[in-house]
């Protein structure tokens, strides 16, 4: 789990370096001045409401990324004892690190693509992006290497998200847990759930669109709903107002992106 994690660590690093990097050519070639430092128009121009949905719509992937660290749980019960009290700050530094990531690599890619930046920035890593900065050959390496990276994150990564979903799935499906043991039922269901995953995944062109849909629905109410359903019903001695509030807040906002993505879904309009 260690090597894993680090490797997976290393690898998200050296994308951020290689897009880094890139930015920098790009600046050195044509600086800033096709960058939009307000609201671009080219999304921004159907009037308020229109623009707010928009923005919320981006919402459920940043939920996505949020719930993703649900697997600290099972990280924690895996730890000996000794190390328990080091865990919120472990969720602490591994929460900020994770926004700090997403920000960098979400404006150097901006300033690298500009307009022409797509929610999943692995498409912009082409030679028609590229080439003019790096030349033909590079560009060909610069790639393959990028996508090799995000495959191996995913795959060092996966295992944790699967345990935690064949859990579910065994629980739900096989009640005793004689059933759950077998390991028939076991490797029947990772199979089954690799299967489901990469028949997603060669038929869905843009992640960004599952995404949008797991976020909207299952993030949104495992992440923020449930959670503040479950603060709400504490006994009144253990409530804050703060407390209250923020969970008032979250609930609020659980409610409308979930209603926001689905109307989007069921009307065509989401992007």
């Amino acid at each position: 789990l260690a090597a894993a994690s680090a490797s997976g660590l290393a690898l998200a690093l050296l994308f951020s370096l290689i897009t880094i990097i890139l930015s920098l050519v790009e600046i050195s070639h044509d600086g800033l001045k096709d960058v939009s430092f307000g609201p671009n128009p080219l999304y921004f121009h159907g009037g308020f409401v229109q623009d707010l949905l928009v923005i919320v719509g981006v919402f459920p992937v940043i939920f996505t990324s949020l719930v993703c660290h649900y697997n600290l749980l099972h990280v924690k019960e895996d730890l000996p004892r000794r190390f328990y009290h080091k865990m919120p700050e472990i969720v602490k530094v591994s929460g900020c690190s994770c926004v700090g990531l997403y920000c960098v690599v979400a404006s150097f890619g901006y300033i690298l693509f500009k307009d022409d930046v797509q929610g999943d920035v692995l498409l912009n890593f082409g030679c028609d992006a590229l080439e003019r900065l790096v030349g033909s050959k590079m560009c060909i390496v610069i790639a393959v290497a990028v996508r090799s990276m995000y495959a191996l994150v995913l795959s060092m990564t996966f295992p944790l998200i699967h345990f935690a979903l064949r859990q579910t799935e065994s629980t739900i499906l096989l009640p005793r847990p004689e059933e759950r043991n077998k390991p028939v039922n076991r490797w029947g269901l990772t199979l089954l759930n690799l299967v489901v995953s990469f028949v997603v995944a060669m038929e869905v062109p843009n992640i960004w669109t599952p995404l949008q849909i797991t976020g909207a629905v299952a993030a949104g109410i495992i992440g923020f709903i449930i959670p503040s359903l479950l603060h709400l019903n504490v006994p009144e001695q253990e409530k804050s107002t703060w407390g209250t509030v923020q969970a008032y807040l979250l609930l609020s906002l659980g409610v409308l992106v979930g209603v926001v993505t689905i109307y989007q879904l069921c009307t065509g309009n989401l992007s």
